[in-house]
């Protein structure tokens, strides 16, 4: 009897053992530390997108090669017309309508294609290559003024803008030619203030030599004192 009894008292030790551990709560399993695994807090980061070589070539070199080449005919093309006496005045007429023409271009085409749903693609590079297109076109148009074909030279213009435009932004037909139609209007009332203000410089000039002439000189007014 007293070896049942012991027997009895070391099972409910044991049951006793058991119900303690598994009350006992588990401790969680430490993991490895590593700084390089932590997720950075905040917005993730967008995964950079590798730009081609083919893709800086046509929104970035192209673009600005055709800006200086547009640049350099414009500014000899501005010298031919204004000649010995007037090159500088010419050039500077011809770098000021250029640049006031460049940006009401960009603006104008950019609110035409928002209006239109013309897609011109990224915004820093449609302005670089509408830039080029108007420097082309700025720079056909002075050659036409200084070989004296200011009106065949038009549509030499034309056609090379709307290529351009078919090349470097792969529009369709239609939208190349209202972005064209939109690019001869920007550039018919730039003229149209070029001449104004040349036919306003003229007239204050013819009206300072009128004046200059019209006083006495100076040994007749001492003759006449």
């Amino acid at each position: 009897m007293a070896q049942d009894d012991d027997e009895r008292r070391q099972r409910r030790r044991d049951d006793a053992d058991e119900d303690l551990l598994e009350t006992k709560p588990r401790r969680r399993e430490a993991r490895p530390r590593n700084r390089r695994l932590r997720r950075r807090r905040g917005k993730p980061e967008a995964p950079r997108q590798k730009v081609s070589a083919e893709v800086i070539i046509m929104d970035r070199v192209f673009p600005l090669v055709l800006i200086a080449v547009g640049l350099v005919l414009s500014l000899v093309a501005a010298g031919g017309v204004g000649g010995e006496d007037g090159a500088g005045r010419a050039v500077a007429f011809m770098a000021g309508g250029l640049l006031a023409v460049i940006p009401v271009t960009i603006g104008t085409l950019m609110a035409a294609g928002m209006l239109l749903g013309i897609d011109y693609g990224e915004l820093k590079g449609a302005i670089l290559k509408l830039a080029a297109i108007a420097s082309i076109n700025n720079c056909i148009l002075w050659i036409g003024e200084w070989t004296g074909m200011p009106y065949w030279v038009i549509p030499i213009a034309g056609i090379a803008c709307f290529g351009l435009f078919l090349f470097l932004f792969e529009l369709d037909f239609w939208e190349a030619g209202m972005s064209l139609v939109a690019v001869g209007l920007i550039q018919f009332f730039a003229k149209l203030m070029l001449i104004a203000l040349m036919l306003t410089q003229a007239r204050n000039e013819e009206r300072k030599n009128n004046r200059a002439s019209a006083r006495p000189p100076v040994f007749e007014t001492l003759a006449i004192a």
